[in-house]
């Protein structure tokens, strides 16, 4: 799976006599680190959004020739095109004069709904190359170019679920981008809850709110589609610094979705009484953190082995409370053998792997011989109630319990094959 990436805001210039919009565009996996090597064309949309509507104005279809990291664009505006867009800013005295430009690859409809996220069961579960939006400022012919936000924004289509727009930082930086297993995640979570028998959503709605925290949650994709989907849930998403505010925004949802700045390095042994934590540690996280939690989600997490011992005791102290029902799940692409270590971290702090699924990436070069995995680990501790075989009233008792019951069926789990594959011990 690939992405294309702006790396720079667009801008309305002169070239040559005529009036263009410029950019620069690479197409390149989460870790920028993998280029697209084959030459496609890219579908480029003008539109103006406004509210929930989208104005078509023009589209381009232009070469990306793979022969460089990455490659400007350029894109002529039509005499007429133009006219209309100053018609429109002309008549609507509110609208800033932005317009946006949809970048898309052949087989997807970015301009139209956004990338198709939903079943993992189905096709196209996934965009083998994401589709990017980046909003532009309209200028007059004799007016300098100005820019706009240096932010580019994913957009999403679940099936049967709600929109998801993520919004990640323009340039070639590693943080501040959706990183390919939080979005297979969010597509996951959106199988588990809306497209299988049972609509859980409809379930979830019935009980008592769902608390949910999120670590290293990047640009927020995971915890903002979960509340999106669960309208009684509270999640917090947290990560080292703050995220873009807008990615917290959910619309048409009872669900509440907060941040919370977390640096795992100071957080507390689980036994810690309050008076021994460390000065670090801020003192109004007791209050925002220290509850009983149903669910800890984690993504693309497990990559930097430095940081594991700081995760799991993140976990632990987390799940203190709640470690009869706590469900743990973990996204993760194998990115080194190293990895392997955390989950014998898991099993010396008390916890099991219960179930693991393995999702496919799709390929975003027809010919690519490497097929790229990404698998989703669902961790429960020693302790914990065994949903999986209690009596449907026990398993209903509990939100997470009607969940573990309902949407992880031990059909679905691949553990030992995946256990063998990543050299994770067979007692994880």
């Amino acid at each position: 799976m690939k992405y294309i990436r702006i790396l720079k805001v667009p801008e309305v210039k002169f070239v040559q006599g005529k009036l263009k919009i410029t950019t620069v565009v690479t197409i390149v996996s989460d870790l920028h680190d993998k280029f697209l090597q084959v030459p496609i064309n890219l579908a480029v949309s003008l539109l103006k959004c406004k509210d929930s509507e989208k104005l078509h104005f023009h589209q381009w279809e232009v070469p990306y020739t793979a022969r460089y990291p990455d490659e400007k664009l350029e894109l002529e505006i039509p005499e007429s095109v133009y006219k209309r867009l100053h018609q429109f800013n002309d008549y609507d005295q509110s609208d800033p004069g932005l317009a946006s430009l949809c970048i898309h690859a052949p087989g997807t409809d970015g301009s139209a709904f956004g990338d198709t996220i939903g079943s993992i069961k189905g096709k196209g579960v996934l965009p083998p190359i994401v589709s990017a939006w980046v909003d532009f400022c309209v200028i007059s012919k004799d007016a300098r170019s100005t820019t706009a936000e240096p932010l580019l924004r994913r957009e999403f289509c679940s099936l049967d679920g709600p929109q998801l727009e993520v919004w990640e930082r323009i340039g070639d930086y590693m943080a501040g981008h959706i990183w390919d297993a939080g979005l297979v995640l969010a597509a996951y979570v959106d199988h588990l809850i809306i497209a299988r028998p049972g609509h859980l959503a409809q379930d979830f709605s019935k009980m008592k709110l769902l608390n949910v925290i999120e670590l290293g949650c990047g640009c927020g994709i995971v915890s903002k589609h979960f509340a999106s989907l669960v309208s009684r849930s509270k999640v917090v998403a947290t990560d080292y610094s703050s995220i873009e505010e807008r990615n917290l925004r959910i619309a048409d949802s009872q669900s509440l979705l907060e941040f919370v700045e977390l640096d795992w390095s100071t957080v507390p042994d689980a036994g810690d009484r309050p008076s021994q934590r460390q000065r670090s540690w801020p003192p109004s996280l007791d209050k925002r953190l220290d509850r009983t939690w149903d669910m800890i989600l984690i993504s693309d997490c497990t990559y930097n082995w430095d940081s594991f011992a700081d995760l799991v005791r993140t976990i632990s102290w987390l799940s203190k409370p709640s470690r009869k029902h706590i469900a743990i799940v973990v996204a993760s692409k194998k990115r080194d053998d190293r990895e392997s270590e955390f989950f014998n971290l898991m099993r010396s702090n008390g916890f099991r792997i219960a179930n693991a699924v393995r999702i496919p990436m799709p390929k975003a070069e027809p010919e690519e011989d490497e097929v790229e995995n990404t698998d989703i680990f669902v961790f429960k501790h020693a302790s914990a109630t065994d949903f999986a075989s209690a009596a449907p009233e026990a398993a209903a008792a509990s939100p997470i319990g009607h969940l573990w019951r309902v949407a992880w069926d031990v059909k679905d789990s691949r553990c030992a094959e995946i256990k063998k594959d990543r050299g994770i011990p067979d007692n994880a």
